[in-house]
């Protein structure tokens, strides 16, 4: 069996998408369709982007992100039954992808839609996929340095604007703003922004983390099920996630593990909260980011099982 993907984009064609060798390989984050294209060659089943072939000869088709020109074009060689489309970004990043036309149309274009938004998985056509993390098992076991940290908060992420009602990037503007005026130490990495806290855009997200106590981690889009990437690189960095996004946070990812911003009145007692937190109590979330990590509770975010989605998905 042969199996085409499109990747999301062209950057990420010519079977970029499981290079890892590859220049956009940041911090591992390929590692995931790496591991799948190589968990289905060990089924015999071969797996590539849709443009390192004759598109005839591959027997399934899977789409990362729906594109309408391309589903019109590669998907139309292909029966229902044998495409599976993976709903990767946000409403805030491509609405389009979410309207209420396409998302009713979807079902009749493929066997299985996965999405983490819990309002869809009711529907019989939608299935339940998380973003895969690429934190392996040797990341998980290296234990705390527990080194004294030279800065107290760090925000990786860009600067956007968005239309979409629940878009989280002017809450993500409103605090690095506040930020900037009242923690010295704060460090803002990524693109679209300025100020005397941007330290440029970040070429290796758990290093600088790794210098930072805490992180600020704000989704772009308030969803529930939506759980990026964000939280796990601050897990990942032993570093303490000051998280807001997903509605039903708690019902995925234990509430002893990060800072919510929503437990607080005002941004001060924040503030307050983190310039003040005992050593401690620092240790106690870090552990239990451990703890995590290496339960049961990880494994719907883990690698193993987005391969296990796919290949169960794929009929296999």
């Amino acid at each position: 069996m042969k199996v085409a993907l499109f990747p999301f984009d062209g950057t990420f064609c010519r079977d970029e998408i499981f290079n890892p060798a590859s220049v956009y390989n940041r911090d591992n984050c390929l590692y995931p369709y790496y591991r799948l294209q190589q968990q289905l060659k060990s089924m015999g089943v071969e797996l590539h982007t849709f443009d390192t072939g004759v598109i005839q000869e591959y027997d399934k088709f899977i789409m990362f992100n729906y594109n309408a020109m391309i589903h019109e074009t590669i998907g139309a060689f292909f029966k229902k039954q044998d495409k599976l489309l993976f709903l990767f970004e946000p409403p805030a990043i491509l609405p389009d992808m979410w309207s209420k036309k396409n998302l009713q149309g979807y079902a009749a274009d493929f066997y299985r839609t996965y999405t983490y938004a819990e309002v869809l998985i009711e529907h019989v056509h939608y299935f339940k996929f998380n973003f895969p993390q690429s934190i392996q098992e040797e990341d998980i076991t290296i234990k705390d340095d527990k080194r004294a940290r030279p800065f107290l908060l760090a925000f990786i992420g860009s600067d956007h604007l968005s239309e979409y009602p629940g878009e989280m990037y002017t809450l993500r503007r409103q605090y690095v703003h506040y930020f900037e005026t009242c923690i010295p130490d704060f460090h803002v990495y990524g693109n679209g922004w300025s100020g005397k806290c941007y330290q440029g855009r970040c070429e290796n997200k758990h290093q600088a983390l790794r210098n930072h106590t805490f992180s600020l981690c704000i989704e772009n889009t308030s969803l529930q099920g939506y759980i990026s990437e964000k939280i796990f690189d601050s897990f990942l960095s032993s570093t303490i996630p000051v998280y807001y996004g997903a509605p039903d946070i708690f019902s995925h990812i234990p509430r002893n593990t990060f800072v919510h911003l929503r437990d607080f009145a005002s941004v001060d007692l924040l503030v307050d909260k983190l310039i003040h937190m005992e050593q401690r109590e620092i240790e106690n979330y870090r552990q239990n980011i451990r703890n995590f990590l290496s339960g049961s509770g990880f494994h719907p975010f883990s690698t193993d099982c987005f391969v296990q989605t796919v290949v169960s998905g794929l009929g296999l």
